[in-house]
Parts: structure tokens; sequence; C-alpha cells
């Protein structure tokens, strides 16, 4: 989030009715403020959204969120029911197979000789980081696989101190040194993987009813803000490409920065599988360079509860979402029938030949995630001293850093608090 309201006027107008927007008018709502929402797509809450298939759940874009107060406070305030994930093993596939620890002798020690002795250099891309204080077979199975599963793109693409700000290390101290100053602070609370159990679309679906139907709410669906209203309270919870466009007359240096920001395509697929025995653990992310062509496989049915229909469960099926960004992602979203031919080689590389595909279930989104690279830590920092530096403007989305449905919760609980004082 970037930018403050003004907590003196109670009306606010948020163009964009996606789960960030939908999360701003929930709070705001609560805190006696009169919202309108804009939304130019015939419904509300954006990627995030559930089918109930003959199988079991397939979800259209985030599968599950890592607890925190906020986002905790709003699924209770919703009457979400809430289950904690099943267990919290991870696997990295690496040299022809899935392992918990993929690092060999000689890494660990590169990562102990780096993290002792290699001090902070100048801010650069989460590659760089790893390779300077990790080692770079850390860097590979390690920070590829992390960077990949969270942002769906490579380290290299990545600018460190907005990607992983908690990373930052003081000028010319060591890895070591940094994280034995932080042990000594006060402990942070855990944080696990939990999810509705009707599925993540339970949440904005949620947020929407309660939005549409508070009487201070004014929502209007399929419409398309051309020019920035005159709103003395206003929340661009739009795009970052739709954000710089809105902006061109009202702030042409924020709208020329935004412009720069680029999105990474997205392919999810829910698929239900005969023939697998996937191990208990969340899901597999892929070290760098590997013959898998998906950043990673979650293991739906193994993580969290619900996740199969009776019969599929009678049938032994599992449920896994295959992920795929970057070039493969743009392959796929070329030719449909790419989608099942990759999502059967990579189950037959992770699982076996024995792995048969019962149904597949699609989301393909061509700009699903924003890249935190430095074009975008250029643009926040220009909007943070340009058009958000006055009361009454903010830009919130997954691109103003904090990309997690956490994050988003926790901004949309910082821009209400104003109005309960």
């Amino acid at each position: 989030m970037r930018g403050h309201l003004n907590p003196g006027i109670k009306e606010v107008t948020i163009i964009g009715g996606g789960v960030a927007g939908l999360m701003a008018a929930e709070a705001l709502l609560r805190a006696g403020v009169r919202v309108t929402i804009y939304e130019a797509s015939s419904r509300l809450g954006g990627m995030i959204s559930t089918q109930i298939t003959p199988f079991g759940i397939a979800e259209g874009a985030a599968h599950s969120f890592r607890t925190g107060e906020a986002i905790m406070a709003l699924c209770k305030r919703l009457n979400i029911n809430v289950a904690e994930g099943l267990t919290r093993k991870k696997f990295i596939y690496r040299y022809q197979k899935m392992r918990q620890f993929p690092l060999t002798i000689p890494e660990v020690f590169a990562l102990a000789r780096s993290s002792l002795f290699h001090r902070a250099q100048k801010a650069g891309t989460l590659k760089a980081w790893a390779q300077n204080h990790v080692g770079a077979g850390a860097q590979q199975a390690l920070f590829t696989p992390l960077s990949q599963g969270i942002f769906g793109t490579a380290p290299g693409n990545l600018f460190q101190p907005l990607a992983f700000p908690g990373l930052t290390l003081p000028a010319g101290r060591t890895l070591v040194a940094h994280l034995f100053c932080r042990k000594r602070q006060a402990p942070k609370a855990r944080m696990y993987m939990a999810a509705p159990v009707e599925g993540m679309g339970a949440l904005t679906e949620a947020l929407a009813q309660f939005v549409t139907g508070h009487p201070h709410a004014t929502v209007v669906l399929n419409h398309a803000v051309k020019k920035l209203p005159k709103a003395k309270n206003i929340i661009l919870s739009a795009p970052a490409a739709v954000a710089a466009k809105l902006l061109a007359e009202a702030s042409p240096q924020t709208s020329k920065a935004l412009a720069k920001v680029q999105s990474v395509p997205l392919v999810a697929v829910t698929a239900f599988f005969s023939g697998v025995k996937a191990p208990a653990g969340i899901g597999v992310l892929m070290a760098e360079g590997q013959d898998i062509a998906a950043n990673g496989v979650l293991f739906n049915s193994a993580a969290l509860p619900a996740r199969l229909s009776p019969q599929a469960e009678e049938k032994g099926l599992v449920s896994l979402t295959f992920m795929y960004g970057g070039s493969a992602a743009k392959r796929m979203l070329k030719a449909e029938a790419e989608i099942k031919n990759q999502v059967e080689k990579d189950a037959h590389t992770l699982f076996g030949p024995a792995a048969k595909a019962q149904a597949l279930y699609p989301a393909c989104w061509r700009e699903a995630l924003p890249q935190y690279d430095e074009n975008l830590a250029q643009a926040l920092s220009m909007a943070d001293k340009d058009w958000c530096h006055g009361q009454g403007r903010v830009l919130y989305g997954n691109y103003t850093g904090d990309i997690s449905l956490r994050g988003l919760a926790e901004g949309a609980a910082k821009l209400a608090q104003p109005f309960y004082q």
C-alpha cells in the first residue's frame, strides 16, 4: 500500500473490485465510511475463484494463504470456515528426485563459507544476493524455487530489497551476523498455511456479499473507468497498467513509471490423477535447470482437507495443481492443447508412467503477477514522492509492496484505522 486517506472525509472511491479492492471496502465500511467501487468486469473478486467440479475443488488462482492476524480476523468477521494445512513438509525437485534437503555436501560448505564471510554489497537482484550470501548451489536449489513459487519468475528478474525486504542486510554485515541479531529480537507469531474449507472463492464471495449488501456501499460493475474521478479520497486498486493510464493527466511522472511495470503470465492447472501416490507434503518446487516445465506442483489433497469429492476419494484419485510461468505459460496461452501434453509429461517425470489425468481444469492469465523488479521499485518510489504524497490518494494492490493475501489484509486494516480515531 502506498499513500494514505483523509480521515476527515468519510467517503472513499475505489477503482478496481478485485480481492484488494474488496478487502479495502470491507474494512472501510466497518469503520463507518461510505464506499463506491467501480469494477470493469461483471463480477467482483478478480483472479480468485473456486470451481466445484465432479472430482473436487479447482481454484482459479491462489489455493491457500499464510496466516496472520489481519487475514484471520477478516475470515472470522465474514464467518468463513478456515482449515489449517494438513502438513508443513515441502519438497524441491533436483537430480531427478523430490527432496526435502536438495543441497550437496560441497554446496553446504559453500553456503557456510558465503554466509560467514561474504559481506553485504550494493542492492541488486535476488540471484546476485543469493550467490553472494549462500553460494551458487544454494541459489539454484533454494532461491530459484522460492522466487518461482511466489512470484512466478526467476530470481534474476527480482529486485531483492523489494521482493524480499527481510533479506536486506546493513552495509558490510554478513548473513550469519544479521541472523544472529534478528534472533535476539522478539519472536514473531507462527504462520502456517490455511484455506477456506469451501475453497478460496469463499473468501471473495463473502467479501462481495458483505460489500454489495451494505447500505453505505455503491458497487458499479461493467464500468471501466477512463478518467480519474475528482474524489477527495480515492484508492486505485486496479492493475499497474490501468493505474498508469488513469494517472496520465493527474500525475505524469507516476504514470510514466507505472507504465514500465511488467506482469508475469500464469497458467494454473488443477488436475485429478489416478496412479499417483503424492508424498505427504504441501507440494514440490523445481530447482534451476530441471527437466520439468512447471514452476511447482501443489499436492492439494495431501495438503488441505476437503479438496476431493467423495467419488474421487473412492476411486483413489489425487488433486494436484501444476503452476506454469514464463515461457512455458506463454506457450500454453498460445496453444491450449499444449496444456494437457505438458501436464501429463511433467506428471510422468515426477510420479512415474502410471500417472493418468482423469480431468484437467486450467486457469490462464496473461498478466497474473507483477514482476517485483527494479522498474517496480522505481515506480513505487516515484508514487511515494508524487501522486501518493498528499492525503486522499492511495495505490493498493499486489504490486504495491506485498504480493500476498496476508499482506493485502494488513494493508486494508491500516487504511481503515485512522477513521476509528
